[in-house]
């Protein structure tokens, strides 16, 4: 791995395989329990907005299933990548340019999933974190302060600090 890796994203999984989000490498390794090398699961095809690429990921999450999402810092946009499907992720979330827009992200920074399946998306530049359904597309922006509604903010943009949510606990 490159030196300059943010080692700061890393996720381990329900068999102790740890996930490293390589951010200046354009992808994500991952390390069996007990290996002495780490395998690419996502990206490794240089910085791109093809789904065969990332740029710059921030956070992760793995699923049970081991399914891997992706927050990707200058593609706006989550990424899932299956198991059986190591070379082409699909978009989640965004990936519709940069802007404020419902299904738009300004420089992402984390996501995390509650225990109902709704994804938490860090929108760093927008000042917020949006709640998404996982039967939706779109997003509706609802502001205030509200954490039960279906989808929408789940904090005020005026007082979200710019950083990535570790876990969700509800």
């Amino acid at each position: 791995m490159n030196p300059r890796v943010g080692t700061d994203r890393a996720r381990r999984d329900r068999q102790q395989n740890v996930y490293v989000s390589d951010y200046w490498n354009h992808r994500v390794m991952k390390w069996n329990n007990s290996a002495k090398a780490g395998i690419v699961v996502a990206g490794d095809q240089g910085k791109g907005s093809a789904l065969t690429q990332l740029s710059y990921p921030q956070g992760i999450f793995v699923d049970t299933l081991g399914t891997l999402y992706v927050a990707e810092e200058r593609n706006d946009r989550v990424t899932r990548w299956t198991q059986g499907d190591k070379k082409q992720g699909t978009v989640v979330v965004g990936g519709n340019g940069q802007g404020a827009g419902e299904n738009q992200f300004k420089y992402l920074r984390g996501l995390s999933f509650d225990r109902h399946g709704n994804l938490y998306v860090v929108d760093c530049r927008n000042h917020r974190i949006q709640k998404f359904a996982t039967n939706c597309d779109l997003c509706s922006n609802l502001p205030g302060t509200q954490t039960t509604i279906p989808v929408g903010y789940v904090a005020n943009p005026q007082i979200v600090f710019c950083y990535w949510v570790i876990s969700l606990k509800d």
